[in-house]
């Protein structure tokens, strides 16, 4: 090889025969494409890392490396190897961070096989965890450098214990290089159209492919789940057939926003060539911890393999310490020493190694090493006092300029630490070089520098007594609001962080809640209430009432948001005890009102007719139509229908001229289901078609999805299977059009009522306890009611008696005495549905009963039109025949008028089984037959196999054996078919007889 030539003319020379851009080698070796444009133009001498992730990314034999080494610290205006041997440069002659992979081989091999694993198509996640220093970011880097060789795309990202909370801040530094790497055309291809939920992540995306158009708004929940499905998609892209490798450093300070998302991730995109690599402490991390919980759940998925790293042995770290130092081997003496003490941590060792170096017990001789003799050495006994060592052989500007950088953070800019340092920038400039040298920092991509490891850091700050660390925080806020003095509110995190740390609460309280509010635009809620938080004490510490009653009040509208629901009515009721003015108090009032009605407690009507009577409709309309509607939607809840349309006609008449499109979906919504719950479906179903009109009016997708949901629950009730699996399809449609869910639980239930009717049990058990266990979780009492309800019944006829038995008494006790009819209609008609299948016919008839008798007063129809065919069968289990055919004409009367076929069908099976007990055979056969050509076409087939079954049994008792058992073999067929074994042992029973 040429000896004569520049590492600069050699890296441009070796890119470009293996036909590599400048982008796409930055982008293999984790450098910037401007920090390798300046190295190969020889403005920049590389630091020592980078370097190791070019000769990575070039593919340089192991062998040939220390030549290049050596050729890029060659010293300014030199080009020959010589020059660069004979250069003093102990630490840069040391192998430290970058050596060969020491006693790690198992671990590395189960990496590579993860990754095989991966490239079949299967997301996975791997884990390394262990002490500080014990090599799990090394490891990590080692499967990263192979996997790029191949093709892989890498993004990567961090988390850091000292900064304020940001926001999924490893996916934001990940995406934020990406963007940053890339080409216009690139990003515009790989991005399409996630890029508007991108940019939230990493904003400068906007001004790289120019303005990026809104998406339609969403409620926040659903513009939450949109912006995860976005970053899922653009993953999943991303990945394509070479594969995506994820690297989360240090997720043990993770913010619970980006567990939550990651979590999504995983659950979301199973079989995608993608591997998520992660490093934690386990000693960071308690029960309690979200990413404890979530690997939890990776393990029961079995989609996460973890590999705890232990401390290297005796053999290993004399392995290491050869390595370090370009040699075979080391004496078993010197190994031993440093063995010793460092207990076989590899930082630990290496930091030793350095410091012995910096103390001159360690030294260069010709090309190798020298050192005192090992009873000579002092060897530091701690990582704490090694790096204490190594800080106290730095000049003063040097150490200061250290402090400062990391109070901002384990990476940090330039340009902030210049503008919160007290040093000139040349002077900053040789503390930056004295530091890179001593490897307590590295460059960090253009113009940013990280801390080689965080014990550095940390010790740093430490070193500091708490009153020049609140000064030096001080510095550090007013130093970044100069900075970015046309941009505070993006800086926001930051500066509440250094400001409340340095307890200037007056600054603190004004950027800690800005930052909540930026926290809240990308769904972070737990950021967004830690914030408060601290904005709360910043409060309390200049007393101003005013503004801890505005936080009180954020903190409820996030919880009314994310739950639980307790602790909005907590923080709405600090608020309200803490405000004197009239019009706020009744909005605040309103607010707790509306967020028991949204989980169907009724404690929200006091609040909501305390809020209107003191409601100014002059100045607060759309409050009091609000208010109006919930109060409507109250009376709904108590069966009296009709007063509830009165208020909410109302409430219209207030809210059409102002023309908001959220009163307008909840008022719509709400009549939709008033006259839903009369059984007016016509009505009903012109409201729902109000609400999706304003959806497309407003371009508010929501207000679609809600029209579309009570278009579904009509088709349902009147046994229109087909015209509700369409609603169902388009929402799901819409929704992954727009990234939203909208009202998914009750969509989820519908289809569980829809599967259930038409005698797909496991189908629709399963959708019935995925609607049950997302109301749970939302603290939404009315649906987990009627969603556990409808379980129990599908339970009841899969034979599952324990748990239809569990699901019911839960039910039964939400219901009673919650004043919700609806509720107590669900609850009591599920209980008697188990019953009546179990031939329990006296409890059965007392809980139907119990509900007739909490629907005297009220103009509910639904539940009637739902538990009469129940109800009549119960009597005429107890062999009161009279009544039950009462029961019955009230119910075939009522299906009839409301235009429910099912329902009506239901009815003339029971008619049937009560003509037959009557002796009226021919009218009993009418009734079976008309029930029969109503369920058969329409596909409802477990009640179609008990019509059949019902009409055998007595076509058995009158002697008609060939009748009855051809009705008895369809029935026994739809049964099997069904999964229904409680009836299929009765239509095998009757075939045997």
């Amino acid at each position: 090889m040429q000896t004569d030539l520049s590492f600069a003319a050699w890296l441009k020379r070796k890119r470009r025969e293996q036909g590599l851009t400048q982008e796409t080698l930055a982008g293999l070796s984790g450098c910037s494409t401007t920090y390798l444009k300046k190295i190969e133009a020889g403005q920049r001498q590389p630091t020592r890392q980078v370097v190791e992730a070019l000769l990575d990314a070039l593919q340089v034999p192991t062998e040939a490396r220390s030549t290049y080494i050596a050729m890029a610290f060659a010293m300014p205006g030199s080009t020959s190897m010589t020059a660069a041997a004979n250069t003093p440069m102990p630490l840069s002659s040391l192998m430290a961070g970058q050596s060969e992979l020491v006693g790690r081989r198992r671990e590395l091999e189960q990496l590579r096989q993860e990754w095989a694993r991966v490239k079949e198509g299967r997301t996975r996640i791997a884990l390394l965890s262990g002490e500080p220093g014990i090599g799990k970011t090394r490891l990590a880097q080692e499967l990263i450098a192979a996997v790029a060789r191949k093709g892989a795309a890498i993004l990567r990202g961090g988390c850091y214990e000292y900064e304020a909370t940001t926001p999924y801040l490893p996916f934001v530094e990940a995406l934020r290089a990406y963007v940053h790497a890339q080409p216009t055309v690139v990003l515009r291809q790989r991005l399409g159209p996630t890029a508007p939920e991108i940019a939230r992540l990493a904003p400068e995306l906007d001004a790289k492919i120019g303005p990026l158009p809104p998406n339609p708004v969403l409620a926040p929940d659903d513009e939450r789940l949109r912006l995860f499905d976005n970053v899922a998609r653009f993953l999943a892209s991303l990945a394509g057939h070479d594969g995506l490798l994820l690297f989360l450093d240090d997720l043990h300070w993770a913010d619970g926003a980006t567990i939550a998302l990651l979590r999504y991730l995983l659950r979301n995109l199973p079989v995608e060539r993608i591997l998520v690599l992660v490093t934690y402490r386990d000693d960071e991390m308690g029960r309690s911890h979200p990413l404890a919980n979530a690997l939890v759940a990776w393990q029961h998925d079995r989609i996460a393999t973890r590999l705890p790293l232990s401390r290297l042995s005796g053999e290993e770290t004399a392995a290491l310490l050869a390595t370090l130092f370009h040699q075979e081997t080391v004496s078993n003496e010197f190994a031993e020493a440093i063995f010793q003490e460092t207990e076989g941590n590899p930082f630990f060792t290496e930091e030793v190694v350095k410091s012995l170096i910096e103390a001159g017990q360690i030294y260069r001789e010709g090309e190798g090493w020298g050192r005192r003799d090992v009873a000579e050495l002092a060897i530091p006994q701690s990582i704490k006092e090694v790096i204490g060592r190594r800080l106290n052989r730095l000049s003063k500007p040097c150490a200061d300029m250290l402090q400062a950088a990391a109070a901002l953070g384990k990476t940090f800019a330039f340009n902030e630490l210049a503008a919160v340092s007290l040093l000139d920038e040349e002077a900053l400039l040789d503390g930056l070089d004295e530091a890179g040298a001593a490897q307590l920092i590295r460059e960090d991509g253009s113009d940013a520098f990280t801390f080689t490891h965080d014990k550095i850091r940390e010790t740093l700050l430490k070193a500091l007594n708490p009153v020049r660390l609140r000064r030096l925080h001080q510095r550090i806020g007013e130093g970044l609001e100069r900075l970015y003095a046309a941009q505070l509110d993006a800086h926001a995190a930051g500066l509440a962080y250094h400001f409340f740390a340095s307890r200037d609460w007056l600054r603190g309280l004004a950027y800690a809640r800005q930052a909540a509010e930026n926290a809240e635009s990308v769904f972070a809620h737990d950021e967004a209430i830690q914030y408060l938080t601290m904005a709360r004490q910043c409060a309390l510490e200049i007393e101003d009432r005013d503004a801890e009653a505005a936080v009180a009040e954020q903190l409820g509208d996030i919880y009314a948001l994310r739950g639980p629901a307790t602790s909005a009515v907590e923080h709405y009721t600090t608020a309200l005890n803490m405000t004197q003015s009239a019009s706020r108090r009744a909005v605040l009032t309103a607010r707790i009102g509306a967020v028991y009605t949204e989980i169907g407690d009724m404690r929200g009507e006091a609040f909501f007719e305390e809020a209107v009577r003191e409601l100014d409709p002059r100045t607060q309309p759309l409050d009091l139509a609000r208010g109006l509607a919930y109060l409507g939607r109250f009376q709904h809840y108590r069966g009296r229908l009709r007063r509830a349309i009165e208020l909410l006609d109302q409430a219209y008449v207030i809210a059409e001229p102002l023309n908001d499109p959220y009163t307008l979906l909840t008022i719509f919504s709400y009549l939709a289901g008033a006259y839903e719950h009369l059984v007016l479906h016509q009505e009903s179903m012109a409201w729902a078609r109000r609400s999706i009109r304003l959806g497309q009016d407003h371009d508010y997708p929501l207000a679609t999805q809600m029209g579309l949901t009570y278009l579904s629950s009509n088709s349902l009730i009147r046994g229109e299977w087909q015209a509700a699996q369409d609603y169902i399809t388009q929402e799901r449609d819409l929704a992954q059009k727009v990234g939203g869910h909208g009202s998914w639980d009750w969509t989820t239930y519908y289809y569980a009522w829809r599967q259930h009717s038409l005698g797909d049990l496991s189908e629709a058990e399963i959708s019935a306890r995925n609607a049950y266990d997302t109301a749970r979780q939302a603290g939404d009492v009315r649906g987990a009611a009627i969603f556990g309800a409808r379980r129990a019944q599908i339970e009841s006829d899969m034979g599952l008696d324990d748990s239809a038995r569990a699901d019911l008494n839960e039910a039964l006790a939400t219901a009673t005495g919650s004043g919700n009819i609806l509720m107590n209609c669900s609850a009591r008609w599920a209980a008697a549905y188990y019953h009546v299948q179990c031939e329990e016919w006296s409890a059965a008839a007392t809980i139907l009963d119990e509900a007739v008798t909490l629907l005297v007063e009220t103009d509910h129809r639904l539940g009637p039109l739902q538990f009469g065919p129940t109800h009549a069968e119960a009597y005429l289990g107890l062999g009161e025949v009279a009544e039950a055919a009462r029961l019955n004409d009230e119910h075939l009367a009522l299906a009839r008028g409301a235009g429910s076929r099912y329902f009506e069908a239901l009815s003339l099976r029971v008619e049937g089984q009560i003509r037959a007990a009557q002796g009226r055979f021919d009218e009993a056969e009418a009734a079976f037959a008309a029930a029969i050509a109503i369920l058969e076409p329409s596909g409802a087939r477990l009640e179609l196999g008990r019509a059949f079954y019902h009409r055998a049994r007595m076509r058995h008792d009158l002697g008609r054996a060939d009748d009855a058992r051809a009705d008895a073999i369809r029935a026994r067929d739809l049964f099997a078919a069904c999964g229904a074994p409680r009836d299929l042992r009765r239509a095998e029973t009757l075939l045997a007889t």
